[in-house]
């Protein structure tokens, strides 16, 4: 079957754009942190609004006051654990709202202050000084002005030489039909669940115990952290039960979630319940095939091999 290619033209602007704030310290080190960033729990309104793909602007607050990148969200989580600095010298957790992002652009470190874009002005002149507190306050700060997202794209591209992609291209697969043996199908995809997790480089855990359940796989970034991706594996049996621990793992963590069917009736059941009793997690849920999980796993240790293959890893 023949690939096409089918471009699909979006206006930026429809996507969310945030200011994210912190000081150097903590913005060095949540690069070095896997690329993740977390805030306290009085931003959860903002932090819950955030989705996957909206674009975030780095702002340096302290003696920088300058935006000195771009990036994207990527998944949320909840996490009771000490990660920065000042949450391990203080022995406790400020910032359990967390959040993975990419850096599509960052100004090099020693050019920060000299080239980072500055917007107190832009913004006291065209918003008034009240502007400040919404859009520089710290943590996670939601740009409502469209004349602010132009002129941070129009000086992206004449400092920096930036540009920012207005075009999504979107590819659709080749599905690969894969035979697998129904003997012990469950415990086979639970395996495969957890080599792509570590290939992924986080820690998995298969019959992960939480509140007198018991949770088929699940991946961790961190050693006693709380579980980022949950998986439940249906291969028969009862999909009322597979849902409600996944729907308690999403309430109680946040969870990234995710049900492993075997055959069509089991969508059609999914669906059923996802559209009625489990309605609260019908958007955050995702049904994964067992055939594509083959086939995930399939490609990611090809690329895994090549990869250890170049000494890359």
């Amino acid at each position: 079957m023949k690939e096409e290619k089918i471009e699909i033209i979006k206006d930026a602007y429809s996507k969310p754009h945030w200011i994210i704030s912190g000081n150097e310290e903590n913005f060095e080190y949540a690069i070095k942190c896997k690329q993740t960033w977390g805030v306290q729990d009085k931003w959860f309104p903002q932090w819950k609004s955030l989705e996957k793909g909206n674009i975030l602007f780095f702002y340096l607050s302290g003696k920088i006051k300058r935006i000195i990148g771009v990036g994207k969200a990527e998944n949320k989580f909840i996490q009771r654990e000490p990660l920065w600095p000042d949450e391990i010298e203080e022995g406790g957790v400020k910032y359990p709202l967390r959040f993975e992002f990419t850096l599509d652009y960052l100004l090099d470190k020693k050019e920060w202050k000299a080239k980072g874009i500055g917007i107190s002005n832009f913004i006291s002149e065209k918003f008034g000084k009240g502007a400040f507190a919404e859009l520089l306050r710290g943590g996670i700060c939601f740009i409502r002005y469209k004349e602010l997202i132009e002129f941070l794209y129009e000086r992206f591209e004449s400092s920096f030489n930036y540009k920012f992609q207005t075009q999504e291209i979107f590819i659709p697969e080749t599905k690969v039909e894969i035979e697998v043996d129904k003997t012990g199908i469950h415990k086979h995809l639970q395996d495969l669940i957890l080599q792509i997790g570590s290939m992924n480089k986080l820690l998995s855990e298969k019959e992960y115990s939480v509140d007198n359940i018991r949770l088929d796989a699940i991946w961790r970034r961190i050693e006693k952290g709380s579980p980022t991706y949950v998986f439940e594996v249906q291969v028969g049996g009862d999909i009322y039960h597979a849902l409600s621990k996944l729907k308690h793992a999403y309430d109680l963590w946040n969870s990234n979630i995710f049900l492993v069917v075997n055959d069509k009736k089991e969508i059609y059941d999914a669906h059923n319940l996802l559209n009625g009793t489990f309605h609260e997690i019908k958007d955050k849920i995702k049904i994964i095939f067992s055939k594509d999980m083959e086939e995930l796993f399939r490609r990611k240790q090809s690329w895994w091999n090549y990869e250890k293959e170049l000494g890359i890893l």
